[in-house]
């Protein structure tokens, strides 16, 4: 790999990401030395730090997109709601003039059942996507416990340096005729040392995106309910209005909306 000492931040996050896969989002939180020790050691043909940087990555980007399509719905659902308050308000409106009001009140009707089966819907659908959003947490979740037990093993890497450093001081007092062998032992400890680092730092990031997707999920589950509430009391308002007018004296009027209001219990 070419050399990358006077290459700016930008530069390597470029070059992070069209190589690895690794978004500018991601390495935002890194250095220009630190992106330039993590090029150093993919390069160096660490696979395992490689399928674990690809995994984040590919998670990340298909949380950004899950959690966009479902801001777009929620957005959707609350405009739908909108809609069929204002609509029972004109429903409520044309409820106050007794020459239209069947012809009103059947339309309306018609309107109302097809706009809450809409919002029902919309409920269910959005219901599935928190589960997806749980089940993708859930992997977030495996590949953070697997990156500490990652994080684990480098531990024992660290021991394992500290014993090669008594070896090396060994050496060193022994004189050696094997110069370039205590060199290579001092880089394989140096390489270590970046390993934990940057690993230390990922997991510290990925706790930090666990914890914001745990807010995101709640959130959801929160405008949901709202949701929920919203149509409940619709539908209880129109069955109050509804058994109002069945309380005049037109006949005709109140066995046509006996009707509806039969429909609307079901």
């Amino acid at each position: 790999m070419p050399a990358l000492t006077k290459n700016s931040k930008s530069e390597l996050q470029t070059v992070l990401k069209d190589r690895y896969k690794i978004n500018k989002n991601i390495s935002e939180e890194l250095t220009a030395d630190e992106c330039r020790q993590l090029l150093s050691m993919l390069s160096q043909g660490n696979v395992s730090l490689e399928k674990i940087l690809a995994a984040y990555a590919d998670k990340n980007s298909a949380l950004g997109k899950n959690n966009a399509l479902y801001g777009r719905q929620r957005s959707n659902a609350e405009k739908k709601a909108i809609q069929l308050q204002q609509e029972y308000e004109e429903l409520q409106k044309k409820n106050s003039q007794p020459s239209n009001l069947k012809a009103a009140v059947s339309s309306e009707h018609q309107r109302v059942v097809e706009q809450v089966g809409t919002l029902e819907e919309q409920k269910l659908q959005l219901s599935s996507k928190v589960k997806q959003l749980d089940a993708s947490n859930n992997e977030l979740v495996k590949v953070n416990n697997e990156l500490r037990q990652d994080n684990r093993r480098l531990k024992d890497l660290e021991k394992e340096r500290e014993e090669l450093q008594k070896k090396n001081s060994q050496l060193s007092k022994l004189k050696t005729t094997v110069p370039s062998e205590r060199q290579q032992l001092v880089k394989q400890v140096k390489t270590l040392e970046e390993q934990k680092l940057q690993l230390s730092s990922k997991v510290k990031q990925l706790d930090a995106s666990n914890n914001e997707l745990v807010k995101v999920n709640h959130e959801l589950k929160k405008d949901n309910k709202r949701l929920t509430d919203l149509v409940d009391a619709i539908r209880l308002n129109l069955s109050k209005n509804v058994k109002d007018i069945l309380r005049s004296e037109e006949s005709e009027i109140k066995k046509v909306l006996a009707k509806i209001y039969q429909s609307l219990l079901g």
